[in-house]
Order: C-alpha cells, then structure tokens, then sequence
C-alpha cells in the first residue's frame, strides 16, 4: 500500500509543478501585457474625450448651418425642365 501512496504522491507533485510552472507562466504575460493594456485604456479615455468635445462643436456649428443646407436641398431637389420625366 506504500508504493501506491508514494506513487500517487508523485503524480499529485508533478501536477502542482506543472500548475506553479503555468502561474509563473501567466504572471510573466501579465507584466509583459499591462503596459500595453494601461497605454490602451488611456488611449480610449482620451479619444472619448476629445470626440466627446469635437461632437458638442460639431453640433453646434450643425445647427448653425441646418438652414442653409435645408434651403440649397430643397432648390437642389426641385423639378426643373432638366429633371423632369419625359413623356411620351
């Protein structure tokens, strides 16, 4: 019964090795991977930002604009000779 014991033993020491093996692994892809995350995140903060205060102007200058591309739409899209159906 001895042998089993020590047996088992030996399989349940080289799997904590193979799991502390994959930890050390694991950590050492966080620490190589967290600059890039970090520098990601401050990029997505900074673009939101910057849309978000662009977005406000462009709205702005938008509704600034809206009667003036409304009057050229209409005259754009009103029948005239050149855009007529023909008949037949």
């Amino acid at each position: 019964m001895m042998v089993c014991r020590s047996w088992a033993d030996a399989g349940l020491e080289q799997q904590l090795a193979v799991k502390r093996s994959l930890v050390r692994d694991l950590e050492a892809e966080e620490r190589r991977l967290r600059p890039l995350v970090e520098s990601a995140d401050q990029l997505t903060r900074n673009a939101a930002e910057y849309f978000q205060s662009t977005r406000r102007c462009w709205w702005t200058r938008e509704s600034r604009e809206l009667p003036t591309k409304e009057a050229g739409t209409q005259e754009q899209y009103r029948p005239s000779q050149h855009n007529r159906p023909r008949q037949f």
